[in-house]
Order: C-alpha cells, then structure tokens, then sequence
C-alpha cells in the first residue's frame, strides 16, 4: 500500500483515515472511493487504535466519502458494521472475449495471496454464494447503479486453483455496452490489464497474522453482492492521469488509442469524439520541445481525466 501512496505522490495524512509513524503501520486507506467505502464497513473492526484516532478518522472518512459522492447516511447513524458491502480491486488480463456472443472471461479474485488490504482469501469462499445467490448480483461500471452493462458470474463461473474465474454476459443492445465490448476487445488484443471490483460482505473470518505485528483477515466465506468494471485507463479518482502521464512511452498509449477509430472496434461517435480529444491533448506532450518558440499548454490532470470520463457519460 506504501508504494501506491509515493506512486500517487499523495501525503500519509491524506491517503490513510489512521495515519501513523512509520507510514507502513497507518490503517485504513482512503485515496479512492473503493477504499472510502472499505473504511466504512471496516470501521468497526478496528483494533489497536485510541478512542481519539477513531473520532477524528470518522470525520475523515466521512469527509473523503462525500468528496465521491458515497452516502454516508448508515455509517454516520453507525450502522456500518453489518450492512455496508466491502469492495475489493483486483487487476487482472482479460481471458477471453466472444464479439459475437458479449461474453468475457476474467479472474476476480485470487487465492492464498494477502492483498493490500491484509486480506487473504481461501479457495471456497465462493462456492455457496456461487449455488445460492449469485442469480441476483449485478454487473455495474464503476460501482454507478445507472449504467448497467449486463449480466455477472453467469454458467462457467467457477473457483479454480487460482482464484474466482468469472463468465459474463455484455448486454450489447445497449450502447455503453457496445462500446465496454470494444474496451475489452482492445485491452485484450493489446495485452493490457483492466480493473474490476467485486461488492460482498464477510460471512466467516479468522485473524491471520502478517507478521511484524499486524494482523490481517483469512477470508472463508463471502457472499457476492456486484461486480463492477473500472473503465479504461482506471477508475480510481487518482490514478488516471498518472498512469498516463508518468508513463515512458505516451506513443504506445496513443497507438492504442488510434486503434479506436478503426473498423477493428464499434465504438459509438460519441466516444470516438472523446477518444479524439484525448488524444490531440496526450500528442501535445509528445510533440511539445522546450525551448520551442510556439508553447503548447500541457494539459492539466483534471483537464485529462475530466476528457476521459466525458466518453462514459
């Protein structure tokens, strides 16, 4: 977690609601809205914290969650300990695409590895959601219950020895699922990674020891509430930009980009036009030399992630 707070160049006090000295030992990070809603129905399972530190994060997590538009309604009348769903981010390459069919293939999840959060899930922690309830979740992009891109976890979803391997069907009568089909198709044939997050809630737990003092959680059963794709080029409300900007070869984005407007790929006008100005403001960066007499304004992070989520309007 420590080198995604330096990689978004974000301070301790800002990327965690309990921040500590060293860094490392600070909890509940708070830099996105997926880990905002985390803090919440974590809250209560707080341990190894004074009274003091649980106030003023409380307000700092009430703070950050409004700033992502996140109701806070039931975690400030304390109602947050049973009811509110976890999300958890898990960034994966994409399997398999059917074009014909909408369908993609995708983990969501891996086994016997502690992620940031201090987590481990253990292999069967699906299995009764998958038999019970599945049939009632629902497939959201970027966690916005008003863009419904389909069906999740249809027939072929299974645990596996790596982890939760999720089937989905894209509802392609609708635009924005069409043009989620292309992001996929794309991602998938440049090799790329998108990210998704499943919404559940801990039914059965065990302390897990991390060592050097910290305790995580051992997941046994969790039971699947949703499932969201983060659109292209991340949907976290940090990182964005940076992946894009700090990166060492912006032509290879813009390669991908240009991709869009091909016959390869049934992107709708509207996210053509995006993707257009998206990419006249990442080409002024690569065709911008200081000392040039003619300056061209490299565009701003907000100028950027603003143009990027206009196409997922």
């Amino acid at each position: 977690m420590e080198a995604e707070r330096q990689r978004l160049g974000m301070s301790v006090d800002e990327f965690y609601a309990i921040p500590r000295d060293p860094p490392s030992d600070s909890k509940l990070p708070i830099y996105d809205a997926d880990h905002a809603r985390n803090a919440m129905a974590r809250f209560n399972q707080l341990t190894g914290v004074t009274a003091e530190e649980k106030t003023t994060a409380r307000k700092k997590i009430i703070a950050r969650a409004k700033k992502f538009n996140i109701d806070t309604t039931r975690f400030e009348a304390g109602k947050n300990d049973k009811s509110m769903i976890e999300r958890k981010i898990f960034q994966a390459k994409v399997l398999d695409v059917d074009s014909k069919k909408g369908i993609v293939t995708n983990y969501d999840n891996a086994f016997n590895v502690v992620d940031t959060d201090g987590d481990i899930s253990r292999k069967g922690a699906f299995a009764k959601t998958l038999t019970e309830n599945v049939s009632r979740a629902k497939w959201f992009m970027n966690h916005d219950e008003t863009k419904l891109l389909g069906v999740p976890f249809i027939e072929g979803t299974k645990e596996d020895d790596f982890g939760l391997l999720s089937v989905n069907h894209l509802n392609t009568e609708k635009q924005l699922g069409k043009d989620m089909l292309s992001d996929y198709m794309l991602f998938k044939d440049y090799g790329r990674t998108l990210e998704h997050s499943i919404g559940y809630s801990t039914i059965k737990k065990n302390p897990y020891d991390l060592g050097e003092g910290k305790k995580g959680r051992e997941l046994i059963e969790l039971k699947l509430y949703e499932k969201s794709t983060l659109t292209s080029w991340g949907a976290n409300e940090f990182t964005p930009v940076v992946d894009i900007k700090s990166s060492k070869n912006i032509k290879a984005e813009l390669e991908m980009i240009e991709q869009m407007f091909t016959n390869n790929y049934n992107y709708s006008d509207e996210r053509k036009r995006s993707a257009e100005e998206l990419f006249n403001k990442l080409q002024s960066l690569v065709d911008y030399e200081p000392g040039e007499t003619t300056h061209v304004d490299e565009p701003t992070d907000m100028e950027i992630l603003q143009t990027i989520l206009k196409s997922f309007k």
